[in-house]
């Protein structure tokens, strides 16, 4: 059974009152070291998106076997998390897309948006759906990635790297909202884990789904998804709005 975020956290504060009562002629171990704590502190204050739960979990299993090698897990993985962020804050600046999470004290902002990367065809599709008043607007760009990954050439992605290829945007009626909201309360989308494995697929395709409505933002990737899966039930949807 999966632990929630919220146990974790009170797993890790618990190994931290543990360490109180060592004997001066123990050595700290475990999340009794500074260094640890100073790691794990980091790594539970970034955004839930980025954060492993599957990673957490083992990382206090191996901290309860005094393993040796945790605390060097932890740093590998914050220096992942910070790597992350950074490749999307660059994804969303050379595509010329809004950071919706600073939106997310806005309670009539709503927004929703669909990120689909063919990692094989190095193809990017967006789908976004921006309310405003009383009228909805469906946005569709489609990038070539002309470059390798910076995993590959150990070079950084620049905005030539992005080559649009084609872009589209149109009103939606009342039923195609209609239709878009019904699926999201059905699949459950606001409870889903943040990141979703499936098989390994021959396109490597990854899907990311975002939603900012009523000051609540959530964002869900699914790799190669399902037919079954709710970030493709819902992408679907929106990409079936462009057609």
């Amino acid at each position: 059974m999966k632990l929630s975020r919220f146990f974790i956290i009170l797993m890790a504060g618990s190994s931290f009152l543990g360490c109180l009562h060592q004997t001066a002629q123990q050595q700290p171990v475990g999340i009794c070291d500074n260094e640890t704590r100073q790691l794990l502190s980091e790594y539970l204050n970034q955004p839930e998106y980025y954060q492993d739960q599957d990673f957490i979990e083992e990382f206090l299993n191996a901290l309860a076997l005094n393993d040796s090698t945790a605390t060097n897990q932890l740093e590998k993985k914050n220096r992942e998390i910070k790597y992350a962020i950074e490749m999307d804050s660059l994804w969303r600046l050379f595509t010329e897309e809004d950071d919706f999470e600073q939106n997310k004290d806005s309670k009539t902002a709503e927004l929703y948006r669909l990120t689909v990367f063919t990692e094989v065809l190095g193809l990017i599709e967006i789908y976004r759906i921006e309310k405003k008043q009383l009228a909805a607007e469906v946005i569709y760009k489609k990038f070539n990635l002309v470059c390798l990954s910076p995993y590959v050439s150990g070079k950084p992605l620049e905005k030539s790297c992005f080559e649009i290829v084609h872009s589209v945007k149109h009103l939606m009626n009342e039923l195609e909202e209609a239709k878009i909201k019904a699926i999201i309360h059905d699949t459950g989308f606001w409870d889903l884990p943040s990141l979703r494995f499936h098989r390994a697929c021959f396109d490597g395709s990854s899907w990311r789904l975002e939603i900012l409505k009523d000051g609540r933002y959530r964002k869900v990737s699914s790799f190669c998804p399902r037919k079954y899966d709710p970030v493709y039930l819902i992408g679907s949807q929106m990409i079936a709005l462009t057609k």
